[in-house]
């Protein structure tokens, strides 16, 4: 961590760490001993329940734009990110498929969500593919296969390509842009930097994520695009 420390003082504040996936708040202030530009040390804290947040936020906007409700849902991944989703879907009345690399945690999430285990024969159960372990889970090997109504999950780089968008979108599948729908741990630790932490503002703000969707959506359908283009297109006019 010291080393990690030293390559993000080298950058001089051009990136800015936090805790993220296989990470802790610990870790980050081992880190922190180096260098200056790390956020989550302060008043911010664990980003996960804030990622959790926004996806569930992207989740219903995602079911309101299609027209499905919230029935069945498969979790990829019950970390931090993955475990809060699935509480908070369950407590709305989801049916929860779960799978992870750790059974001791399909186990529990079994027990106490009255979820279920994935397997392939339930495929055709799913309204929405949530993936929330690690990215690149839509590949050359399964994208004209993938026929799940929405994907809408926290896990980074959920595409190995960004042209399988397009394939999924002809295929019926609507793919919620992944830093779009993760975007709220990043939302909860950026508002620590440079300023006082309001945690009423970054709770609004993330919520304010659902609208965010619908109008790349929004922007998708006119263009004819997919929603990723849509999103890209937003990011790139802002970064100008």
């Amino acid at each position: 961590m010291h080393k990690i420390g030293e390559a993000i003082e080298y950058l001089d504040g051009l990136y800015v760490s936090a805790e993220d996936v296989g990470t802790t708040v610990a870790d980050m202030r081992i880190a922190a001993e180096k260098t200056s530009h790390i956020a989550s040390l302060a008043a911010s804290g664990d980003p996960s329940p804030w990622t959790a947040l926004g996806v569930m936020s992207c989740i219903t906007a995602a079911l309101d734009y299609t027209g499905h409700s919230l029935s069945s849902v498969w979790i990829e991944g019950l970390g931090k990110v993955g475990w809060d989703l699935a509480h908070r879907l369950h407590a709305v009345g989801a049916e929860l498929y779960v799978s992870d690399l750790r059974p001791e945690l399909v186990v529990k999430a079994v027990e106490e969500f009255s979820a279920k285990r994935f397997t392939e024969d339930v495929v055709d159960n799913i309204i929405l593919y949530a993936p929330c372990a690690m990215g690149q889970v839509v590949s050359a090997r399964n994208v004209h296969s993938i026929r799940f109504p929405i994907i809408c999950g926290s896990a980074n780089n959920q595409l190995i390509q960004d042209d399988y968008a397009e394939i999924l979108q002809q295929n019926g599948v609507l793919y919620a842009p992944d830093y779009l729908a993760n975007s709220g741990g990043v939302i909860n630790v950026a508002a620590e930097i440079g300023q006082t932490y309001d945690r009423q503002n970054v709770k609004t703000r993330v919520g304010l994520l659902s609208e965010k969707l619908r109008h790349v959506l929004e922007i998708a359908e006119c263009r004819s695009s997919t929603p990723l283009a849509a999103a890209n297109m937003l990011a790139e006019a802002r970064l100008q």
